[in-house]
């Protein structure tokens, strides 16, 4: 009959997932270390469509990295600050330059992922994804129209499809 503090309900979201207690922010952020380093961002996301693809198959964390342990690295690995990714986020997103490296250690391990890059591609998608260490892709775009259209094809062919806008607004805990 208590609600928890701001304190114990983080607690309990590293509980859950060292990387859980970004979510409860609900701001862009750069986010560092397992998930438990978040510093937000001052960029405004909220006039874009976001579509995350989730192929019928899971990849663990684990699974991947020992994909990419294997692979020859196509990146050299850099950090960029919270200043040069906030200005680059205030970009538009054909602009942004980010890369996952996961993203061509993935991309060689299942054709499902070319597929879905394709499709973000023909349907005007402004910058995509491999999330994290994989299975889920995602894309952004700035017409919500064109979004939408992507997000009735994927979902003809993969089970697990979701559309949204990026988060805006108050967080859930106010820091």
């Amino acid at each position: 009959d208590k609600p928890l503090s701001d304190e114990g309900l983080v607690g309990l979201a590293e509980k859950i997932g060292s990387d859980v207690p970004f979510f409860l922010k609900g701001t862009t952020a750069l986010v560092k270390g397992r998930g438990e380093e978040i510093y937000p961002l001052e960029v405004d996301m909220s006039a874009y469509s976001v579509v995350i693809v989730c192929p019928d198959f899971k990849i663990s964390t684990k699974e991947a990295y020992d994909m990419y342990d294997c692979s020859e690295p196509l990146y050299k690995s850099f950090f960029y600050n919270e200043k040069v990714i906030a200005a680059l986020l205030n970009n538009r997103p054909t602009e942004w330059g980010f890369f996952n490296s996961f993203t061509p250690v993935l991309l060689e391990k299942d054709k499902i992922y070319k597929d879905i890059f394709r499709v973000f591609n023909e349907q005007g998608c402004d910058y995509s994804n491999i999330t994290g260490s994989g299975s889920a892709v995602f894309g952004i775009f700035s017409s919500n129209s064109s979004a939408r259209k992507a997000d009735e094809i994927f979902k003809t062919n993969y089970p697990f499809v979701w559309i949204g806008n990026m988060l805006a607004g108050k967080p859930l805990l106010d820091k």
